[in-house]
Parts: structure tokens; sequence; C-alpha cells
């Protein structure tokens, strides 16, 4: 049956259809949507789209209709209204040719020319720049009563947020100690004590402020930390150590015999009674009459954040090294070759003492993760660490957290918390949903591991479902096998962990974490069976339901079977009675003997080291703080062997040495130009790919033969 003009039908051009369970069809054509059911004569057109071309359609949550335009985007319509979905920013194109509601909830859209985008409802909310908060990154946050907060910025001194928006800034020219607020503290009064980066410490009491430098006494107008205890005891961290006092006498402090001259960077008030000092150089117990080293010598690193449960475990957070838990005698610590989202770990919480995950900032996002699962892993009882990251995909308005401030998170009391970032202030509701579908049905759900053809000696191979079956088979040759694989999960595929092993070869499972290389490679596998297993864990903690598998065989070379053993002993006599003129040209060779075993034509490795140059100039993929040598050695196709000897040969360094001096390089054009004048040198410390500073100022001086700051200094 044909249906035109004479049935209602305004336009011939159908572009799409959608029918609902009831028998109603939806009809996009290129002059708007139409409706059509059994029990009417005629198809009836929808008022709110006229003469607007509908390409796309698929159902909505609640039973409402998910309508793609050609141009005004992508709509929802519910009952008899339209509404724009989502604005410009959130879909580049305004065509849309295609709309996908995949089984757990998730939306994505098909466009003209922006290829696929998926759409998701944010978990995380914000408060920026669109809020009323000046240009720049917010450092330190405190509650101030109900639905108020105080917020340190990082050039623009103090402001106070209601409701939502600003409400009131103090700054230098109004009267406060200095711009760089770091630090937020109240005292037992009520009053509100701010540490500035430089200018000393104000203390605001309504409209008063009070400020104190070093000329009126304070050890030093670089405060880093503030910390009061419920009978007016003070205690203030500095670049120059640790001070004790009392809040009504802040001029007369005394430094704390043993942190003299020592950078502090966090202090915290452990549920024991005591402080605990996070410093340049490790962690410190204070109690009324003692200080203690926490951890000894074994934990020498730079300190940033502090948490202590009820059963006396310590976690403590540094910079870059990762997160540190000292249970007892025992310190165990883990890093992003652990899984961990990032090394640089600015704040630590617990929503409910010893029970819920850990709440952790970094220079990646927000992750949870659960305390008892990182100690098993510590222990050998777990071969993955599987935490939940919340970055910008999710709603924060800058992945990047802030460290260096106090406090560095804030729960109100509410329930919502706040974490500081370089685009404002990131803001979770109470416990924050896991990432997932928001206002679409559907639930989470498992990612499910997906195997991609095989590199075998540099050719495709592409298995069939017999070779999944029965396995695969290599004669010949296999000296490097590449096997690689993905997960399917709708909800954050960029974020998917995975665990693999090659039966017959490999003992224990091997973790890749996002940002990782998804393969698997072996070089000179001996002849055998194997069998290839990989699991897939989604950002939501939830695991594949089943393994992708793969088994094939290495067929031994012809020179390993049996008819062959004559032609070889003929030909070792042959290779003795040379062995003499052999020797002498090895040691002619020089530099080719250290790399005899890596064979690699010349043709090859001018193609290889053309490609390094166009991943070192074009991309700089130097700028990866996590880049290998088999890492780098992967994106170029070539075993790492034959690129280490491609930098040794052609370059003259180690591998190690050849990455740095890319990296100086560009940290020295951003330390000379006046369009990164605004960012510290911590910051171009870690876009430039370094995660330590004391490995930052050696390559630096190794380099150029300055520090940093003189660089800048004598740059700009």
């Amino acid at each position: 049956q044909l249906f035109d003009f004479n049935d209602g039908l305004g336009d011939l051009s159908v572009q799409s259809l959608y029918a609902r369970s009831d028998g109603e069809l939806s009809i996009g054509t290129m002059k708007g949507l139409y409706r059509f059911s059994n029990n009417q004569k005629r198809i009836r057109p929808v008022p709110g789209v006229d003469d607007c071309p509908v390409t796309a359609l698929a159902s909505g949550p609640d039973g409402s209709l998910l309508v793609g335009t050609m141009t005004e985007g992508l709509k929802i319509l519910e009952g008899s209204t339209f509404t724009d979905l989502f604005v410009d920013d959130d879909l580049a194109d305004s065509h849309v040719r295609s709309i996908l509601v995949t089984p757990d909830g998730y939306l994505w859209v098909g466009t003209e020319s922006e290829g696929l985008v998926q759409l998701k409802a944010r978990t995380v909310g914000s408060i920026t720049v669109a809020d009323g908060l000046p240009e720049g990154s917010v450092y330190a946050v405190l509650e101030e009563g109900r639905n108020s907060l105080w917020i340190g910025t990082e050039n623009s001194g103090l402001c106070l947020l209601r409701g939502g928006k600003v409400a009131r800034v103090i700054d230098k020219g109004r009267g406060l100690a200095g711009n760089m607020v770091r630090v937020l503290s109240k005292d037992r009064a009520g009053r509100l004590w701010v540490g500035t980066m430089d200018g000393g410490i104000s203390i605001v009491d309504g409209a008063r402020i009070k400020n104190l430098t070093a000329a009126d006494g304070i050890p030093s107008n670089n405060i880093s930390d503030i910390l009061f205890d419920d009978v007016g005891g003070l205690l203030i961290g500095t670049e120059r150590g640790l001070y004790r006092g009392r809040a009504d006498k802040p001029q007369a402090l005394s430094p704390v015999a043993g942190l003299e001259g020592q950078p502090i960077h966090a202090l915290y008030r452990g549920g024991d009674g005591a402080t605990y000092a996070g410093t340049r150089s490790g962690l410190w117990r204070l109690s009324e009459s003692s200080i203690e080293r926490i951890g000894g010598t074994e934990l020498q690193t730079e300190v940033l954040s502090v948490h202590r449960d009820t059963s006396g475990t310590v976690w403590a957070g540094t910079n870059g090294a990762g997160l540190i838990c000292i249970s007892g005698e025992r310190i165990r610590s883990f890093t992003v070759r652990d899984g961990l989202p990032g090394n640089f770990i600015f704040s630590i919480s617990r929503r409910e003492q010893d029970s819920g995950p850990l709440w952790i900032s970094c220079e990646a996002g927000v992750f949870t993760i659960d305390a008892d699962s990182l100690i098993a892993y510590g222990e050998g009882g777990s071969r993955i660490l599987a935490p939940t990251l919340y970055d910008e995909n999710e709603g924060m308005p800058s992945s990047r957290c802030h460290g260096y401030c106090a406090p560095s998170f804030c729960v109100s009391g509410s329930g919502k918390s706040y974490y500081p970032s370089d685009g404002g202030l990131a803001v979770f509701d109470g416990e924050a949903a896991a990432p997932g579908p928001q206002g679409v049905a559907g639930a989470p759900a498992a990612p499910r591991a997906i195997l991609e053809p095989l590199i075998v000696e540099n050719a495709r191979v592409v298995p069939g479902r017999e070779d999944a079956k029965n396995g695969i088979a290599f004669s010949g040759r296999a000296e490097r096998v590449e096997i690689r694989f993905t997960g399917l999960d709708w909800s954050a595929p960029e974020k998917c962990r995975f665990l693999y092993r090659l039966e017959g070869y490999d003992r224990d499972f091997k973790a890749v974490h996002p940002g990782q290389p998804r393969s698997a490679v072996y070089s000179g596998l001996p002849p055998g069976k194997y069998r290839f297993t990989v699991r897939a864990i989604g950002n939501t903690g939830l695991w594949s339901e089943e393994s992708a598998t793969l088994a094939f065989a290495v067929e031994p070379p012809f020179y390993r079977r049996a008819g062959f053993v004559a032609i070889v002993l003929l030909a070792v006599a042959v290779t003795v009675s040379g062995t003499a003129v052999l020797a002498r040209r090895g040691k002619a060779h020089g530099q080719k003997i250290k790399y005899s075993t890596s064979s690699i034509d010349a043709e090859r490795m001018d193609k290889a080291s053309e490609t390094l140059r166009a991943l070192m100039e074009e991309e700089k993929v130097f700028l990866d703080p996590d880049l290998t040598l088999q890492k780098l050695a992967q994106r170029l196709n070539i075993h790492y062997n034959h690129l280490s000897r491609i930098i040794n040969e052609k370059y003259g360094e180690s591998f190690n040495s050849y990455i740095n001096r890319h990296r100086i390089e560009e940290a020295k054009k951003r330390l000379s130009d006046p369009a990164f004048a605004d960012k510290s040198i911590l910051d171009i410390m870690l876009e430039t790919g370094f995660y330590s500073k004391s490995t930052f100022n050696t390559a630096f001086r190794k380099f150029t033969g300055k520090s940093p700051s003189d660089y800048r200094k004598n740059s700009i």
C-alpha cells in the first residue's frame, strides 16, 4: 500500500521511521515529522518542527521520542513539546544522520561531518567562570555555613560563593595580603585565616581584615597550611618549616624541633589525636611531647596529602610517586604502573570512616577505589587495580586537580564534595553515581573483550570463525607476534582495563591500563601450542562476562627438522675452519658487534628512523610521561632492540637521554614563551612529560647548564 499526499503525508522524501510498541508510526521527512496509527485514517503532522528535515528517529526515556534533524541538531519530543536535547558545544554538527540508544542507556549520534558523538548527561557538576569565578585555577576551598563556600584562587584573591554564585571578592586591592590564595582555615572564633603564596596571612573577620607578614613576626610570607586544635593551639606550615603557637598570639611562633628548614606541604589531624605533617622529604607524626618519622628512611619522598583510618592505616599522597599505604611496619606504594590514573596525589578522603571507597584527586581527575582492593593487590591477592575515574567526560571543568593547597577538597554539610581544578570547582553530589547513563533508560553493562587482527612478522592475520575454534598455525618464522585487543564498552571505552595471558608462555596474567597500548607483543616464541586469553574491566568496575580467546601454534622451522642435521654438521665443520677470519672481521666492526643479535636491514632502519623523527617532532610522543622503549618500539612496529640500536648509532645516546633531551627542548620553548608566562614551572614540568621535580631539574641542568627558574628569568 502506498501512502502519499492523498493520505496526509506532506513530503514524499521519507528520511526515517520509528514504530512504537503500540503500533504508532513516526515518519521523518524533509518537511517535518508526521505520525500515523492503525486507528487513524490519515497521516497527521507533528507541530514544532515544521519544514525542518527530520533525518533520524529513536526511542527516548519514559516513552519520549528522540528526533534528529538536518539543521537543528538533536531534539526530544515529550508529549507535544519539543526540547533541544544538547547545545551546540555538546553536538558539534547540527546535521544528525543516525541515533542509537544502547542497552545500557548510552546515546550515540552519527553526524554528517563530525563523525560519531557519544552524548551523556554529566554526573559531576561544576562552578566556573560562567558562574562568576575569576579566570585561572581554583586552589583552596572551605565551607562557610549553609550553602556557601570560600574559594582561594590562583591570582584573583578570595571569593565567597553563595548558592553557586560569587557573592563577594576580596583581593589585594581590597586589603588581602596577596592574590595567590593557597590556604583557608577557620579558628575557634569563626575567623577565616587566609594563607597566600607570597603575602603572608590575612585574618578575615566579617568586614575586617588583618594582615600578618614576615615583618610582623611570622616566619615566612609563603604559607602552605594552617591548622588549629580545640584549645586555641596553632600550627603554620611554610617553605621554611613548621611553626607552633596560639591563635591569639600568631606573632609569637616557635619552630617545631626536627622540622626546621623543612618545606611543609600538608597538615592533617588524625583520629589518634596526633598531627601528621607531609614534607618535601617524607611524613612525620607529631604528638604533644614527641615527633617521629613515619616509614623511616624507606619513605623519603614529597608528601602532599594524608589520611588515617581508625584502624591505624595511614595513606599518603605523593608528588609523583603515587599513593603510599603505611600499615604497621609495612609500606606499600601504588602508581600508574599498577593502574592508578595519576601519580600526583593531591587529596585523600573517605566519606565514611573505614567504610566505602577512598576518594582521591590527582592530575588526571578524581577517582574512587576500594581500600581493601589496594591492600589485596599489594599483598599479591589481586591481579589488577580497577579505580573508577571521573574527569571531563563526566562533567569536571578540568581533569587537572590541584595540590599544594589546603583544603584541596571540601565535603559540605549537605554531603556535596568540591574539588579545585584548573577550570573551576568540580562538584560531586553526595556519593556521586558511578559514571553511567543519565536521562536514558538503562543501567551500566559490563564491557566485552574483543580480539582484533594479529600482526605476525609485520603481516596482518585476520582469524576466521574456524580459526577461533580450531586455532591458527604459523609455519616458518614467527619472531614477532602482536595480538591486539580492545573492549566494547558503551560508557567509557577509553577507560577500559584488561588482563591477558598467553597460556604456554606467560606464567601469570598481565595488566593493561588506560592509555597503554592494547596489545601483547611476543618475540621469538618457541615452537609449540598457545592459547591467548583476555578479559576487560570497565570504568564502573564491571568485568566482561566472558574472555576473548584465540588458540594458535608455532611450527618448527625446516632447519629444526630431522633431515637437516647432516647439513648442519657439515656447516659447522666449515665454520670452525674459518673461525680465525671471522674473529678478525668482528673486531673491525666495533659497534656492530654490540648489535649482532639485532638484525635489521639498512632500508628498514632508515624507514624506522624517519618515522621516529616524525613521532618526536610532529606528534611529540615524548610528552607522554609513561613512554618506554618498548612502547615507542610498538609505534614503530619494530623490536625494542632495534630501536635502541637506532638511537645509539644515529644520536649517540641512550633512550632515556634521547627522550629527556626532547622534553627539555620543549620545556625551554615554554619557559621562554610569553604565552606560557601564567604557567608555573611545575605545570610546565608535568606538561612536558616529567613526573619528578628532581629528575626534571637534573635533566634541565644537564642540557642547559641552568636551573629552570634561572632559564625563565633570563629568557622572558
